[in-house]
């Protein structure tokens, strides 16, 4: 999910939540009210264990046509 919509612009918002070492990823996108948490293919939540890594992975599959939004909200 989280590669189709950056590659057609859907997302409008990215949050980054630290959580034991890792990070999780909440999703907004342009169509839909809300947020939505990015799972694995197995309805699992999608962790990323280096923001390095993270960031790597949305600029490579981005599209440069819109701005997006991305924040980390601190733990706890």
């Amino acid at each position: 999910m989280l590669v189709e919509s950056l590659e057609n612009d859907a997302i409008t918002h990215i949050r980054i939540i630290p959580i034991e070492g890792k990070f999780s990823v909440y999703i907004s996108l342009n169509w839909k009210d809300g947020e939505s948490l990015l799972v694995t293919s197995k309805k699992q939540p999608r962790f990323w264990s280096s923001l390095d890594r993270l960031f790597r992975f949305i600029t490579d599959k981005s599209t440069n046509s819109h701005k997006l939004q991305i924040s980390i909200t601190a733990k706890g």
